[in-house]
C-alpha cells in the first residue's frame, strides 16, 4: 500500500513465514547498475532473485503448481500455490503460498519508532512474478527446483531502495499424521487389553502352571505388546 504499511496479517500455528527482502546500496550504485552497460541487458524489464528448493524425501511427480500444472506445464506461467507431498505416498506435504504483491519504498524515508527500531514505510504496491522450475543441476539423488521471484527493475535504478515480499509455507493435511498416531495408540491398547484378557484367562484354566513360570509368561506377553506398539507408532 503506497504511503503506509498494509493490513495486518495473521498466521496459522505451525505456519512458516518468511520473507524476500533487499536493498539497494553503495555510492556507485546509479551509475553501475545501468541497462545496457557492464552487463546489464539493455532490455532488462526485471531483478530476479532466485532460489533453491532441495526437495529430498518428496516425491517430484506430485508437486503441483496452481493446483493443476506440474513442473513439465507450468511453463513459465507466474505461480500463486505450490504443493509437494512426501514420496512414501502418504498425503502430508507442505504447500507455498505466493501472494501477488510486493511493497516498495525508499530507505532515505525510514523513520524511528518507539522501539528504536527503524519503520520504513512502503511508497508502492507493485505486482510479483514466480517462476518455478527443475534445477538444471538436479539429480535424482539430489533432486531440486527453482524458485524465482521477479521484481520490477524500475524501482532499483539509485540507492537506498528497499522492496519486501511475504510468501507463506503451511502443512497440507496435518492431521493425516496425529490421526495415524492416534489410531496407533487405539491399537495398541486394544491389544493390550487383549493380551491382559489372554493372559488372565490362561492363569485361571490351567492350574498345572507353576508359580516361577508365571511371571515369565506375562514378561513375554507384555514384551509383545510393547515390541507390536513401537513398530505400529
Amino acid at each position: 500500500m503506497a504511503g503506509a504499511c498494509g493490513a495486518k496479517i495473521e498466521f496459522a500455528p505451525a505456519n512458516l513465514k518468511f520473507s524476500v527482502c533487499g536493498y539497494t546500496a553503495g555510492p556507485d550504485f546509479a551509475t553501475t547498475v545501468v541497462k545496457g552497460q557492464n552487463g546489464f541487458p539493455a532490455a532488462t524489464t526485471h531483478m530476479m532473485l532466485r532460489t533453491v528448493v532441495n526437495t529430498y524425501g518428496i516425491n517430484f511427480a506430485s508437486i503441483k503448481l496452481n493446483d493443476d500444472k506440474t513442473l513439465a506445464t507450468i511453463g513459465s506461467t507466474s505461480v500463486t500455490k505450490l504443493t509437494m507431498f512426501q514420496a512414501d505416498g502418504d498425503k502430508e506435504g507442505i504447500t507455498m503460498d505466493f501472494p501477488t504483491k510486493y511493497n516498495v519504498g525508499s530507505g532515505t524515508k525510514c523513520g524511528e519508532a518507539t522501539d528504536t527500531m527503524k519503520v520504513c514505510i512502503p511508497t508502492a504496491t507493485k505486482t510479483v512474478e514466480v517462476i518455478v522450475s527443475v534445477d538444471s543441476k538436479a539429480t535424482a539423488d539430489k533432486p531440486a527446483i527453482f524458485i524465482d521471484y521477479m521484481f520490477d527493475s524500475a524501482d532499483f535504478t539509485v540507492k537506498d531502495k528497499f522492496f519486501v515480499y511475504d510468501p507463506t509455507i503451511a502443512a497440507t493435511n496435518p492431521t493425516s499424521r496425529a490421526a495415524a498416531d492416534a489410531a496407533a495408540v487405539a491399537d495398541a491398547a486394544s491389544a493390550a487389553a487383549n493380551a491382559t484378557a489372554t493372559v488372565t484367562a490362561a492363569i485361571s484354566t490351567a492350574p498345572t502352571v507353576s508359580a516361577s513360570k508365571m511371571p515369565l509368561i506375562l514378561v513375554l506377553m507384555l514384551c509383545s505388546v510393547l515390541i507390536s506398539t513401537r513398530i505400529r507408532r
